[in-house]
């Protein structure tokens, strides 16, 4: 509710809802996790901090982090999940398999922030812009 006032309010903020096809076409991944949201904006800034990769973006930005990790080999453990989401200053924001959301920095490679839900994510990155 809070992310669809969100898009009323500020449409301009906003990229359309993604198509069905593509929806149908992402069951067996993460991404059906962020289908609900995709309904509503297929992109977009949710905040001052926060902005919402489009679906097709989101696939092009979780590549170019993983490849980019697996190069560094500086981790001991990488993270898992897709990037749906980039922060103002550079972080990447993942959310994994079992819906968790983390906030993964670009200045050292490790986990800044974390939310147990994806609700609870668009819910905080919107309550800070108001």
């Amino acid at each position: 509710k809070v992310f669809r006032k969100a898009k009323s309010e500020r449409k301009e903020d906003f990229q359309k809802r993604i198509g069905k096809t593509v929806i149908e076409s992402v069951t067996e991944t993460e991404y059906i996790l962020l289908m609900p949201y995709y309904q509503i904006a297929n992109g977009g800034f949710i905040s001052d901090e926060y902005e919402l990769l489009s679906y097709e973006k989101s696939l092009v930005a979780t590549k170019e982090l993983f490849d980019e990790l697996k190069k560094e080999e500086l981790l001991t453990e990488i993270p898992e999940g897709k990037v749906f989401a980039i922060c103002a200053d550079g972080d990447v924001i993942l959310v994994t398999e079992q819906g968790k959301v983390l906030r993964f920095g670009h200045e050292a490679p490790e986990i800044v922030n974390d939310w147990q839900t994806l609700a609870q994510f668009f819910f905080d990155a919107i309550s800070e812009n108001v």
